[in-house]
């Protein structure tokens, strides 16, 4: 018997809360784009990460429709969230607890697990 995971839709608090850690995230990575140069591959990686923190800024606040947005860019989207979020995933298991920095990863892992979990609850997904 196959088992299907429901997703629901991420509550306002939630939406809210996951905010600040990503516009803190989106503020770190166009300074990083800053010292990239451009046409490599790693600046054409944070033009993909931004406009993924973008777009999901924009669905956290309510003020875009995906079923108005490009089946391609919810995508590519997911699949920049997948990555953000193995990354804080391994980087949490490396940093102490207790700390300053742990507890920012922490907040970071979960605003972008909410942010997957919104789109994931999305019925337009395809």
């Amino acid at each position: 018997m196959e088992v299907m995971e429901i997703r629901s839709t991420p509550s306002f608090e939630a939406l809210q809360r996951a905010r600040e850690p990503l516009a803190s995230l989106q503020r770190k990575s166009e300074k990083a784009k800053q010292k990239l140069r451009p046409g490599s591959w790693q600046y054409a990686r944070m033009e993909d990460t931004l406009r993924a923190l973008r777009l999901i800024d924009c669905l956290l606040q309510g003020s875009a429709d995906p079923s108005q947005i490009d089946v391609y860019e919810l995508d590519t989207t997911r699949l920049t969230l997948n990555s953000l979020i193995t990354i804080a995933e391994k980087n949490l298991e490396k940093t102490p607890t207790g700390t300053s920095q742990y507890s920012l990863l922490l907040n970071r892992l979960h605003a972008l697990q909410t942010a997957q979990q919104l789109l994931d609850s999305d019925p337009a997904q395809g």
